[in-house]
């Protein structure tokens, strides 16, 4: 495991280097120089392994551990999926507002406690009490996830907006004009054959 861990960094860099030196990257590192946005993209990695971990980990406590069924172990992540749901929206005017740090910082402060009182769960722990953690826990997420990566474009756009608006268009461009060609191709040959 150490090996492909070593293998797999000096790869990375190997490609992340050979990417600074061509006049037009595959994927534009330049971007990571902006500390806003590097700093936003860290904590959005981090607090989406920390949801998905939980999201996996969860339900198999549940079932091993506590045993639950699937479905109730389903019914369990669902209050904090619906919570996760209907904050996004809100996140996002309270970030209109005060910006993403406050925000940020709550979302993150909530996450870290509820994800420490997770390390404590045992045999006894009620349904009542996993369901309302992980809520808890999924609307400190939300608080993070959406104001953080606004606030990295937001970014991104301010400085490097040549780079974002006119790549991501010549690519989606470049997509919709392969599909087109392979839907005519197999048309054509469909009506040739047929």
């Amino acid at each position: 495991m150490i090996v492909s861990l070593i293998v797999g960094a000096v790869t990375l860099s190997a490609f992340i280097t050979r990417q600074f030196r061509l006049k037009q990257p595959i994927l534009e590192f330049s971007v990571f120089k902006y500390p806003v946005f590097t700093l936003t993209t860290v904590i959005g990695m981090i607090v989406f392994a920390v949801m998905i971990s939980g999201a996996t980990i969860l339900p198999i406590y549940m079932q091993n551990m506590l045993g639950f069924s699937p479905v109730k172990s389903g019914l369990l992540l669902l209050p904090g999926a619906a919570v996760m749901g209907m904050m996004s929206p809100i996140a996002g005017r309270i970030f209109d507002k005060v910006g993403a740090r406050w925000l940020a910082l709550t979302g993150l402060l909530l996450t870290t406690v509820t994800t420490f009182m997770m390390a404590h769960l045992s045999v006894s722990t009620t349904f009542f009490y996993l369901s309302v953690l992980n809520a808890v826990r999924m609307f400190g997420v939300s608080m993070v996830m959406m104001p953080v990566t606004t606030a990295g474009l937001n970014q991104l756009q301010a400085s490097h907006s040549p780079w974002y608006g006119n790549e991501q268009y010549h690519a989606s461009d470049c997509r919709l004009d392969r599909y087109g060609d392979s839907i005519h191709s197999h048309g054509q040959h469909t009506a040739e054959s047929g």
